[in-house]
Parts: structure tokens; C-alpha cells; sequence
């Protein structure tokens, strides 16, 4: 018998006993606890600037694109191009889980944030819609670090 015999053992040992778990028509059955029923809402988050949603704005005050993101239970994310009919996640945060939540609008100019908003939010299904408003002002632009 050579010297690596024993060793040879043991390292096929746990092999074998897996193959022949295998071929012997054991069924294993792997079973999972119920799933959690997850409860969600709509949450639509709308902004303006000094109560305007006036595209002419976004070119006034250099703002290519509006960023919303609701961080909490789920992270989701929405980008709005600003000459849009409609500063609105619209169906964005539809169907998102119940729980808190940081809800953050950007206004994005050449790849920089040009002003940001954040509010917390609870978000409960009450079966109807819920809103959340951000108003900017124009003093409120200039480059975020």
C-alpha cells in the first residue's frame, strides 16, 4: 500500500457517500417555510419650481434631467427628461412595498446635481393612490457636493 492511499480515502470518502445518496432512490425534499405576504402601494411623486412645472425652466436654470428616488424597504429609481409634459414618477413607484421610505428628487445639469430635495415617507396601502410634492425655488440651483 503507497503512502497516499489514506489520503486518497478520505478525500473520495464524502464523493462516494454523495453518489450513493444519489443512486439510491432516496428522494430528498426540500421544504420552505410560507412566504411572506408582502403588502404594496402607489406612492406618485410630483415637483415644480416655485409651483411651475414649466419646461422653459429647465433651460433657465440649466436642468437636463430630474432624478426621484424612493430608498427604503425597495430601491427604486426614476429619471425624467425636464422638457417633459410632466414633472411626475407617474407609474414609477407603483405596486412598491409598504414600509419607510427617504424619497430624494435631483435636478441634473451636465452630469451634476444641481439642487436636491429629500422627505421621509411612510408609505401605508390605504387603497388609493398617495402623493408627494417637492417645490423648489430658483435660489435652490447651484452645483450640490
Amino acid at each position: 500500500m503507497s503512502r497516499f492511499n489514506g489520503a486518497r480515502s478520505l478525500i473520495c470518502t464524502p464523493f462516494l457517500l454523495v453518489l450513493a445518496g444519489l443512486g439510491s432512490g432516496c428522494d430528498t425534499e426540500v421544504t420552505v417555510g410560507p412566504q411572506p405576504y408582502v403588502l404594496v402601494a402607489d406612492l406618485e411623486v410630483t415637483w415644480g419650481i416655485a409651483g411651475s412645472a414649466d419646461p422653459f425652466l429647465c433651460d433657465q436654470l440649466g436642468i437636463d434631467r430630474w432624478l426621484v428616488t424612493a430608498d427604503g424597504p425597495e430601491l427604486r429609481q426614476s429619471n425624467v427628461d425636464c422638457r417633459g409634459n410632466f414633472w411626475s414618477s407617474e407609474g414609477d413607484f407603483f405596486a412598491i412595498a409598504e414600509g419607510n421610505y427617504l424619497i430624494t428628487v435631483e435636478a441634473i445639469g451636465q452630469g451634476f446635481t444641481l439642487a436636491l430635495q429629500s422627505a421621509s415617507f411612510t408609505l401605508i396601502d390605504t387603497g388609493a393612490l398617495q402623493q408627494l410634492y417637492f417645490d423648489f425655488q430658483p435660489q435652490d440651483f447651484g452645483l450640490v457636493f
